[in-house]
């Protein structure tokens, strides 16, 4: 509450900082980041698990630790899945990525602008 003089008090907003927009905002962003390091973390985790399976199972079959580790086969999942990790980084890191907040923003509008016009005709 903000004292305008001795006996007018004027009332601030009632909503808290955890109802503004800017919150609600900066929170989806922390999940998008939290949500990124999870499957970073997986990825990691079980490419190197299966990985060593691999290696592992060609070094018992007669081949040497190098044979093993060259054989593309031991990477391609980590090519495949690092493909998508690499987007979903990109959707995460940059500014207003593919669908960021000036997207949803705008089509939003846009589909406000759409329903205003037709319920005019």
């Amino acid at each position: 509450m903000e004292l305008i003089d001795n006996n007018t008090v004027k009332k601030q907003s009632q909503t808290t900082p955890y109802e503004s927009e800017a919150y609600l905002r900066a929170k989806r962003r922390l999940d998008n980041l939290k949500g990124f390091y999870r499957h970073l973390t997986i990825y990691v985790v079980v490419n190197s698990f299966i990985t060593w399976q691999q290696v592992a199972s060609q070094i018992d079959n007669g081949k040497s630790s190098l044979e093993a580790f060259q054989d593309h086969g031991s990477y391609t999942v980590w090519l495949l899945w690092g493909i998508g990790l690499l987007i979903h980084g990109l959707n995460v890191f940059l500014i207003n990525g593919i669908f960021g907040q000036n997207w949803e923003e705008r089509k939003i509008k846009q589909y406000m602008d759409d329903a205003a016009t037709r319920t005019r005709k």
